[in-house]
C-alpha cells in the first residue's frame, strides 16, 4: 500500500499531538509534585575528606491520591541517593536521603538529585546539593547514624558512636549538640596517642519522647587545628506508647439505623494506670469504664447505628493519668445498611 503525501501530512501531525500532549502531561505534574517538598538544596559547607555527611529531604503525600516514587538519581558521583520509602498513601511521609561521598573528590562539587514519580501521574523534582571537600585530618564515625529501632518510652537502649581522628594531635571534640530535645548525650576520650584520637559518645533517648516517629541531628562540634566545624550524625526511632490497645482499629459492618451494638476493647500497661477520660466527636459511641487503677483494663464500647447508610468513621481517644503518656487512639469504621434498598432486593425476591 502506497501513502499518499496527504496520509502522510495526517500521520505527522498525529505523532506531533501525542509528543506535546506527553510533554504536556510530564510538565503539568511538576507543581503538584513540588508540593510534597518543605526545602530543594542543601549545602553541607566545607567537608573534610574522608567524611560522609547525610542530608534529608522529606516528602509528605498531601494529595487523596496514592503517590509511587519511580526512584532517585544523581547527576555526580559525589553524592549517593535513596529513597526511605516509595509508595505514599494520603499524608504519609517518606525522605531522600543524600549522602555526600568526600573520600573519592577534592574541591566544590554540586549534584542535582532527581526524584520521580510515576503514579498518578509521570512527574520529577530537582534537588540540588552542593559541598566543598577539604583536606585535614579527618573525622571517623563509627556507625555514620544512629538508629535506636521500636523503643517504648520508658525502655530506650543506649547507642554508642566512636569517633576517630588521624593526623592531629591536637584535635578535640568541644561539644554535641541538636535541636531535638528528647536525647541524652555523654561524650567521654578513650584515646589520644600519637597522631590518634578516640571519643565515646553514649546516646540515649529521655522517658519525655513523645510516641511516633522521632528523628533529627546531633551536630558533633571540633576543633581540627585553627579550624572549628559542625559534623552532623542523623539518628531516628520509632517510640511506641508504654500502653497497648487491642485491637487498635473497631470495625462495625452490617449495623442498621438505631441498631445498638457492643465491643470488648482491652487497653493493657506495664504498670497500674487509670483511665480518666475518653473521647470521641460522634455521640453515636459511648464507653464504659473502670475507675481503679490496674494493669489492664477491660473496656466497653456501645454504638447506636447512626441514621445515615453508609460509612462513618471516628477516633476514640483514651486518656489515661499515666505521666507523659499521649492519648490512645481507637479508630472505629462503621458500614450502615441502607433499609431501603434491603427491602426492595427482598420485594424483587
Amino acid at each position: 500500500m502506497v501513502m499518499t503525501q496527504r496520509n502522510r501530512i495526517i500521520l505527522q501531525a498525529s505523532v506531533a499531538l501525542l509528543f506535546l500532549c506527553a510533554v504536556g502531561e510530564t510538565a503539568s505534574a511538576q507543581p503538584w509534585a513540588r508540593k510534597m517538598f518543605k526545602e530543594f538544596s542543601h549545602d553541607f559547607g566545607d567537608v573534610t575528606k574522608g567524611e560522609r555527611p547525610v542530608h534529608k529531604f522529606e516528602i509528605q503525600n498531601v494529595f487523596q491520591e496514592d503517590i509511587h516514587i519511580a526512584g532517585a538519581y544523581s547527576s555526580c558521583g559525589c553524592t549517593s541517593v535513596s529513597v526511605s520509602k516509595n509508595l505514599l498513601k494520603t499524608w504519609e511521609k517518606a525522605e531522600v536521603i543524600c549522602q555526600f561521598n568526600s573520600p573519592a573528590f577534592d574541591g566544590a562539587k554540586t549534584a542535582t538529585v532527581t526524584v520521580r514519580f510515576d503514579r498518578p501521574y509521570v512527574g520529577e523534582v530537582q534537588l540540588n546539593i552542593s559541598g566543598k571537600i577539604v583536606r585535614g585530618s579527618g573525622l571517623n564515625v563509627t556507625p555514620q547514624t544512629i538508629d535506636f529501632g521500636q523503643v517504648s518510652k520508658s525502655k530506650s537502649p543506649t547507642r554508642t558512636v566512636e569517633l576517630t581522628s588521624i593526623g592531629n594531635p591536637n584535635f578535640r571534640v568541644l561539644d554535641v549538640k541538636s535541636t531535638f530535645s528528647h536525647i541524652k548525650v555523654q561524650l567521654r576520650e578513650k584515646a589520644r596517642q600519637s597522631n590518634l584520637v578516640q571519643y565515646e559518645m553514649t546516646t540515649k533517648l529521655k522517658d519525655s519522647v513523645p510516641a511516633g516517629f522521632a528523628e533529627g541531628q546531633l551536630f558533633v562540634v571540633v576543633q581540627d587545628g585553627a579550624q572549628t566545624r559542625e559534623v552532623p550524625i542523623s539518628f531516628s526511632a520509632k517510640v511506641v506508647s508504654g500502653l497497648r490497645l487491642s485491637p487498635e482499629i473497631l470495625t462495625l459492618n452490617g449495623i442498621e439505623p438505631g441498631q445498638e451494638v457492643r465491643k470488648k476493647v482491652i487497653i493493657k500497661g506495664a504498670e497500674p494506670f487509670r483511665i480518666v477520660d475518653v473521647t470521641c466527636h460522634s455521640k453515636a459511641f459511648r464507653v464504659r469504664a473502670g475507675k481503679e487503677s490496674k494493669k489492664v483494663h477491660l473496656v466497653e464500647v456501645i454504638y447506636t447505628g447512626e441514621a445515615t447508610a453508609g460509612q462513618h468513621e471516628c477516633e476514640l481517644s483514651f486518656y489515661t493519668d499515666v505521666t507523659g503518656e499521649a492519648p490512645n487512639k481507637l479508630r472505629a469504621i462503621v458500614e450502615i445498611i441502607d433499609q431501603a434498598k434491603n427491602e426492595t432486593a427482598e420485594i424483587s425476591l
